[in-house]
């Protein structure tokens, strides 16, 4: 442990804690063995960091978060190893915030640089987010989700395990989602996009162009219902035309093996079901069996 560093008398830091003299450590703040905290790091009061942990610099962390704790997994133990978890640069982790560390020994928990990770939100094991990302109050991610750069996730929201929200994508606050978010668009309700992120991707730079093409994808191939070959074949044949983020977007379809958002063109999950049981539609594959609408 260095000693130079501002901590507070209270604070108890373990020896084996590898901490840069710049850091600011406030009152009643513990500091287990295997953290390791680089030049400006900030950690508030009551904070607890159980390693592995590595925090970048200028990361802030406010007062009662709770970084590295064991995952909540049935087959994890005090003795399970794990790659820990790693905070980049610039992040700010506020009040009460719960980060979990990883269930795998090679790979952490990944909060990259930037991310904004509000008060009381919750990030489960294995979960990764992306530089800029934001998880608003009380949002929870559950275990191995992986989150989009500058993709927000509103208040109050829930994520099921295993799910990909995609860049610059934009969630409504208070919902469940059992369903993947593909790139650049809004969802506004359980399972359902309103449409594309327009003030997102403007404020990303992108070029005009791109965003008129994934307006054209958007109304064409998300907005009504149609199976993932006919999204990711439409999809491809717009990028080909030059425009790059139409190709992310097909990416995103052809790669994911979860059930994806519908767009608000296509009818709810049970009420194609009932169609179905008539003869009038044909559900796509794997439809019949996802109880997720």
């Amino acid at each position: 442990m260095t000693t130079t560093a501002e901590i507070h008398p209270s604070a108890l830091i373990d020896d084996a804690a590898d901490i840069h003299p710049s850091c600011h450590i406030g009152p009643g703040t513990i500091v287990g063995p295997e953290v390791s905290l680089a030049e400006d790091v900030e950690l508030g009061a009551r904070v607890i960091l159980e390693g592995p942990v590595t925090v970048g610099s200028g990361t802030r962390i406010a007062h009662g978060a709770i970084i590295g704790g064991l995952a909540q997994d049935f087959k994890v133990t005090a003795d399970s190893p794990s790659a820990g978890v790693r905070i980049g640069s610039g992040v700010w982790i506020k009040e009460l915030a719960i980060v979990h560390r990883a269930t795998s020994p090679d790979t952490p928990t990944d909060i990259g640089d930037g991310v904004f990770v509000m008060s009381q939100a919750h990030v489960g094991h294995d979960c990764r987010l992306d530089e800029g990302s934001m998880l608003t109050t009380l949002a929870a991610l559950g275990g191995h989700v992986h989150v989009g750069a500058k993709a927000i996730i509103g208040g109050g929201t829930l994520v099921h395990q295993h799910c990909r929200v995609g860049r610059l994508a934009m969630i409504t606050g208070g919902i469940g989602l059992p369903r993947e978010v593909p790139p650049f668009v809004v969802v506004g309700a359980r399972n359902t996009m309103h449409g594309l992120n327009l003030i997102g991707l403007r404020r990303s730079g992108m070029r005009r162009e791109d965003i008129s093409a994934l307006r054209r994808a958007y109304r064409e191939f998300l907005h009504v219902s149609r199976s993932r070959e006919e999204v990711v074949s439409g999809l491809r044949a717009i990028a080909a035309e030059g425009f790059e983020p139409v190709g992310e977007l097909a990416d995103y379809y052809a790669t994911g093996s979860r059930p994806v958002v519908d767009g608000v063109g296509t009818p709810p999950n049970q009420f194609r079901r009932w169609l179905s049981s008539f003869g009038l539609i044909t559900l796509r594959e794997g439809e019949a069996d996802d109880t997720d609408g």
